[in-house]
């Protein structure tokens, strides 16, 4: 399920930006806000959309960087693997 068609209101989406990466959350956060200033409803929520699908390509974003995370591995023939659970 995309977060557009979860959240179309600014108080949902801004209930997924502590999830986000900080400089996402940051940047989301601020053009969030911003929304508030916009007078013309239509306009304002063209500009929600705007970032929810921004929010979806950080959510994108954080999923393949948690994806990618090497896994830590001791080769047994190291003298350092034999003992890795005391260190």
């Amino acid at each position: 399920m995309s977060t557009s068609e979860v959240a179309t209101s600014a108080a949902d989406l801004a209930a997924l930006l502590p999830d986000l990466m900080v400089r996402d959350e940051r940047r989301l956060r601020r053009r969030l806000d911003g929304t508030r200033k916009i007078r013309d409803a239509k306009a304002r929520q063209r500009a929600i959309d705007g970032i929810a699908a921004d929010i979806e390509t950080a959510q994108a974003g954080l999923r393949h960087r948690q994806e990618v995370v090497p896994k830590i591995t001791y080769p047994a023939e190291l003298p350092v693997s034999q003992r890795k659970d005391e260190i």
